[in-house]
């Protein structure tokens, strides 16, 4: 009688607590549906609808894949969570996550390895909003909080007191904001995935048809967005960007896969952030660039578990 081979187990988490469940929802719709259920034993679970779940299945998991985007999933704390329990999981480890979710630690980081990056001024409460510096920045600025993903409450500011109301909003809100000088260029991201060895994908250019600035409606509603890729730029410049995604990925300590956003200025490249889990929704970028290498949905799923695993 031939003997049965056990399956390893996946569980996938989207959904969550934050402003971006949405979108994490359908990432983690999207991953699922393309994982061959005869290889893996899959399940999907919304930690915030059912917690029973979570914890059941986390006893004998071989692999957890995170997509739980922004605050409480991508920021650290699910990879702590998972870290005291001893479960394996995709992509980068607490400290890494946490320091990349935030856009003024990580200019930081990314200015100390010799990265460029737009001049910023944080606002963490009411006394930091001095006009002066912020207006030291020019004119349009961009301003966004601190620590939320996928573009939530990203606003362009065309006059100060605009900036300044946007910030006061943010800081309401219970967030910590960032004024950022506004680089008028060409948007383009570049996605990294690996874990000794780091592979560059196809350079994304990222083209708004309907705003200045790449924001969350751009980002995933069909037809907000003109996405090229491979982009249409010298090979000497494509050399630049790739380089310096693979510089930012490991300036920041991450793992496995990551994405990161810049601006093609006078050939000078701006860093705008780095997400350390992207999006995997049919609109995603990730996936684009996969698609450009000649992988499908299925076979870069499959990479990202065999890197998971092996690490």
């Amino acid at each position: 009688m031939e003997e049965r081979v056990q399956r390893p187990k996946i569980l996938i988490l989207a959904g969550g607590w934050s402003r971006e469940r949405e979108v994490s929802l359908k990432s983690g719709e999207g991953v699922y549906g393309c994982i061959p259920k005869d290889l893996y034993e899959v399940t999907l679970c919304d930690p915030k609808e059912d917690m029973a779940l979570l914890f059941s299945h986390l006893k004998d998991v071989d692999l957890v894949i995170n997509l739980l985007h922004g605050q409480k999933g991508e920021d650290g704390s699910m990879q702590g969570f998972l870290e005291i329990l001893g479960v394996r999981y995709l992509g980068s480890r607490v400290t890494a996550s946490a320091v990349a979710m935030d856009k003024y630690i990580s200019k930081l980081i990314y200015q100390k390895a010799g990265l460029l990056v737009p001049k910023a001024v944080p606002v963490f409460e009411r006394e930091d909003l001095n006009e002066e510096r912020i207006k030291g920045l020019g004119l349009p600025l961009i301003v966004k909080p601190i620590n939320e993903g996928s573009s939530v409450g990203l606003s362009l500011c065309e006059d100060l007191s605009s900036a300044m109301k946007a910030l006061k909003e943010g800081l309401e809100m219970g967030m910590r904001m960032l004024a950022e000088e506004y680089i008028q260029g060409r948007e383009l991201t570049c996605c990294v995935i690996g874990n000794r060895e780091l592979m560059a994908l196809p350079i994304i250019e990222i083209i708004p048809l309907h705003s200045k600035v790449f924001d969350y409606t751009s980002k995933y509603e069909a037809g907000k967005t003109m996405e090229i890729c491979p982009a249409d730029i010298d090979e000497d410049v494509a050399k630049m960007v790739k380089d310096t995604a693979i510089t930012s990925h490991k300036a920041l300590g991450l793992r496995t896969w990551s994405r990161t956003d810049m601006i093609l200025k006078e050939g000078k490249i701006y860093i705008l952030e780095t997400n350390t889990l992207p999006g995997m929704t049919p609109n995603s970028l990730f996936p684009l660039a996969a698609k450009a290498m000649g992988w499908d949905m299925t076979q870069l799923v499959l990479k990202l578990i065999k890197l998971g695993l092996e690490d």
